[in-house]
């Protein structure tokens, strides 16, 4: 997850921010991850339970990446398979797996550390420092919240210890390294003859047997989408805001309410000094605060006296106070403070005694009203078009009940009724691109009625009535429409198989070379040759005389002779990659049997 925000960039030093980062979240940012009743934990990893939370995080991500590969509406359709809940479950279960074996082995990460590594984050900083409200709005914006955040990263950092502890142990001989390196940094001369399945058309003939047949067997390829064509009429909000009457009265009115969102709408930072673990905290507070009615100073205070380690060091700053990210009593006392350098009470949460200092207040300046006028105009005449539409819709719904004809709505509401041509489900216009247009079109009152349908309310305001013109369900298209597709398909079909047999009779050892395209000493890497051919190149025997093979690729396809192997020096650059490489794929297979060990074993526990 941190590595999703990290770069190399450097903030002011970890433990100065990490004070920032843990005043708020120790002290003010505990949540609970969905308290459900009853266990509707997915799944248990050896008696411990996966989070519902966790799951659905999860989830929504995977969702969200099906819907940016696939579009929203097959998104839609796999989110609801057991195939996906599956794979999230099954993805979760893998990593709690993992997550215990690192414990059991003695590999953790402390919150320090973490909290130390969220400094250096830029995507957290503010002109290279660390900032409180970027950070939570990053990871607001992600799913996280502090808390699910770090403890992410700590099951992450130990399970990079973990791996790292078991890559570290790997290791392969010299022999394996060496013959790898010499294999790898071979060269080969070669000889290919492409083939295309365009080349094959003309000789290809398709009959209408065979037409008739492909049609026959591929049916639900040929299946159009249902259409309709609609009657509608339209209420518009935007007309309906142009008629609205704005007196002066409704603008001093809007005026007054701005004024008073503005006077109370300002951005406050506060210190507090936390009493939290004394044998009568009220009566150590009140100490306190005598202190300071008496003249000392809340910095010097906060660094003596102050229980929250966060924030004593640097005199008891919070930095601003964000709406929702403290608890409610303190939150409320701190925004009745009005003046720079007051202190309130004695402040009691389920964290202790506060007091609280404002140490800054940044109040937003009103615009004059000869300013604010025309968007006030704009305002009031879209609040005064809401209210009547709000009114209108009943009535709207009420004249649709009541009649059969579209036609009669519209003269009651003075509009006039317009008409679309066929519409799909996924025909692209304004109007189908409205889910509330969408679901109304294709209504059962509509189609199968034929009556008016139910009021939808479009995205942008407007109010929307419809009736059935025509309809066509879904079927399969005639023949005659999909013929040439047909055609198409099945001439590519042949053409393929001729160019396959071509390939198949030209790719055999004694075959004649001479006409072919020449390359000598190619190497794996090599880009000036089709990838294909070099592929299947180096996957060829080492010849006698010559080895001869072929590749299809769909409509194309190359045979491939292979006339010599060169054998060249290795360098110790190549050796140094042979066993990297193999130091990798050994890694790798290690810690596939630790986990598949760890796996077995587990009292895995999945709920249906």
């Amino acid at each position: 997850m941190l590595d999703t925000f990290r770069n190399s960039a450097k903030g002011t030093p970890g433990k100065i921010i990490v004070g920032l980062i843990v005043i708020t979240f120790v002290l003010f940012g505990a949540e609970s991850i969905m308290s459900i009743a009853g266990n509707s934990s997915p799944a248990t990893v050896n008696g411990q339970d996966i989070s519902e939370y966790d799951y659905q995080i999860l989830l929504n991500r995977r969702q969200q990446e099906l819907a940016q590969e696939y579009g929203a509406e097959a998104a839609l359709q796999l989110s609801n398979s057991p195939f996906l809940r599956n794979e999230v479950v099954n993805s979760l279960v893998n990593e709690a797996v993992q997550s215990q074996l690192a414990v059991e082995m003695g590999f953790e990460i402390s919150e320090q550390q973490i909290l130390e590594s969220i400094a250096n984050v830029a995507a957290f900083q503010v002109n290279g420092v660390f900032d409180q409200n970027t950070y939570l709005r990053v990871l607001s914006s992600a799913g996280y919240t502090h808390q699910t955040f770090v403890a992410g990263e700590k099951k992450k950092n130990a399970l990079s210890q973990l791996q790292a502890g078991i890559f570290g142990s790997a290791f392969n001989i010299k022999k394996s390294v060496q013959t790898l390196a010499q294999l790898d940094s071979q060269q080969r001369d070669v000889a290919y003859l492409a083939f295309n399945a365009a080349d094959f058309e003309a000789d290809v003939q398709v009959s209408d047997e065979e037409i008739q047949a492909y049609y026959d067997e591929n049916s639900s390829q040929f299946m159009s989408e249902e259409k309709v064509k609609l009657s509608y009429l339209v209420i518009s909000k935007e007309e309906i805001a142009e008629q609205a009457i704005v007196t002066e009265e409704d603008l001093q009115t809007a005026y007054e309410s701005y004024i008073t969102s503005v006077s109370t709408s300002s951005e406050r930072e506060i210190s507090h000094i936390l009493i939290t673990s004394q044998e009568d905290n009220t009566a150590a507070a009140q100490k306190a605060l005598d202190r300071l009615n008496a003249g000392e100073d809340f910095a010097v205070l906060a660094k003596e006296l102050s229980e929250d380690p966060g924030s004593a060091e640097f005199g008891g700053s919070l930095g601003k106070l964000v709406e929702g990210v403290y608890v409610a009593e303190f939150n409320t006392a701190a925004a009745e403070l009005t003046e720079v350098g007051q202190i309130s009470g004695l402040v009691e949460t389920q964290y202790g005694t506060h007091i609280i200092r404002l140490d800054s207040i940044n109040k937003q300046e009103a615009v004059p009203f000869e300013l604010k006028q025309a968007d006030l105009e704009v305002d009031i005449r879209d609040r005064k078009a809401r209210d009547e539409l709000i009114i209108i819709e009943t009535q709207l719904a009420d004249e649709a009940y009541a009649t059969d004809s579209i036609n009669d709505v519209a003269e009651a509401f003075f509009v006039e009724v317009q008409a679309t041509d066929w519409l799909t489900r996924s025909t692209m216009n304004p109007l189908m691109a409205d889910s509330a247009f969408q679901a109304v079109a294709f209504s059962e009152q509509v189609i199968n009625d034929g009556v008016n349908s139910d009021v939808a309310k479009m995205a942008n305001g407007d109010l929307v009535v419809v009736q059935k013109r025509d309809y066509l369900p879904e079927q399969v298209e005639p023949l005659n429409d999909v013929k040439s597709f047909i055609v198409a398909n099945l001439t590519t079909e042949k053409s393929i198989e001729l160019m396959t047999a071509a390939v198949e009779k030209t790719a055999v050892n004694g075959a004649d070379i001479t006409q072919w395209t020449l390359a000598e000493g190619i190497t794996r890497t090599e880009s000036t040759l089709p990838a294909d051919v070099v592929k299947t190149a180096f996957a060829l025997p080492k010849p006698t005389s010559v080895s001869v093979g072929s590749s299809n690729l769909d409509t194309q396809a190359y045979a491939v002779a292979v006339t010599k192997v060169n054998d060249v020096s290795v360098e110790e650059s190549d050796l140094s990659n042979a066993q990297a490489w193999l130091n990798q794929m050994s890694s790798n297979s290690q810690y596939q049997i630790v986990f598949n060990s760890a796996r077995l074993s587990a009292d895995i526990k999945i709920r249906q």
